[in-house]
């Protein structure tokens, strides 16, 4: 099953995992194949994206 890994900065992903994971969630296809689900991956994806961006703009 393949891996949705959402993370602040992946410069070094080549040497491995490490550090914060702001989001992770296996998906299988047949995940995809339903439009309910499919959009309930993405707006988990887009929570974790816009709470790092708020976190990091309000600490700037």
């Amino acid at each position: 099953m393949a891996r949705i890994i959402v993370m602040p900065d992946a410069k070094h992903l080549r040497e491995g995992i490490a550090g914060t994971i702001l989001y992770a969630e296996q998906v299988a296809p047949e995940h995809l194949d339903d439009l309910v689900s499919s959009e309930q991956i993405l707006e988990r994806l887009e929570g974790a994206v816009r709470d790092h961006r708020a976190t990091v703009g309000a600490a700037i």
